[in-house]
């Protein structure tokens, strides 16, 4: 994990995309440690929690996790865990997602020092009742890396798309010239030539023949 950059802003389709992926992502690695985290949730020692909390922080998007119980307590947390998102205004937000009290999954953007973040808050459950929360923060920053490594692909593409369109152009305008020289000189040299040089032939003869029979008044 490490700490986020400054995002530029994307389009508002591509940041809701990411901001859908990335929610789903915190709750399957939530879902994925769940039994463990239970498991020494009440232990006498949060090492083990700790331990969890590294695991699921260990994907390179994630910048930090938390761990807090029901009366917003922190009980553990990964070392680069933004301090100004507490276990109390976590709590808070669960508490209200649903608009019922109910503990429901919460997630939203963030603006903290280093940059912009996506928090999400997920309740964890035992026998169907609540027992604590994790929070995940993901860094925003690699939407603006990803963003700029699409434009450059989308400008190299065109760039050789480009390039091609023009050398086949200059390739089939020069085997057109080359046809069209060719079939003109047989045409001069008294051969069948092409259809479309009928009107040229016709001009030409007009041509030579108001030549020859023009005279020079001072001849």
């Amino acid at each position: 994990s490490r700490s986020p950059r400054r995002a530029t802003r994307s389009p508002r389709t591509t940041r809701s995309w990411w901001e859908k992926d990335i929610s789903l992502r915190a709750e399957l690695a939530v879902n994925g440690a769940r039994q463990s985290l239970i498991s020494h949730w009440r232990g006498p020692s949060h090492a083990a929690i700790q331990e969890s909390l590294a695991e699921i922080a260990h994907d390179e998007r994630i910048m930090g996790a938390v761990a807090c119980d029901v009366g917003g307590r922190q009980l553990a947390a990964t070392p680069e865990y933004p301090r100004e998102i507490t276990c109390g205004g976590l709590l808070d937000r669960v508490r209200a997602a649903d608009g019922l009290g109910s503990w429901s999954t919460w997630k939203a953007l963030h603006s903290i020092a280093g940059g912009e973040i996506h928090v999400s808050a997920i309740p964890l459950l035992d026998n169907g009742g609540p027992i604590g929360l994790v929070g995940l923060v993901h860094d925003m920053s690699f939407i603006a890396r990803r963003e700029a490594k699409t434009r450059w692909f989308v400008v190299a593409a065109f760039g050789v798309l480009g390039v091609l369109a023009s050398l086949l152009t200059v390739l089939t305008a020069r085997f057109a010239w080359r046809g069209w020289n060719r079939a003109l000189r047989d045409f001069i040299r008294g051969g069948r030539g092409r259809p479309e040089f009928g009107p040229l032939l016709r001009d030409l003869r007009e041509l030579i023949a108001g030549i020859s029979t023009d005279k020079d008044p001072e001849s």
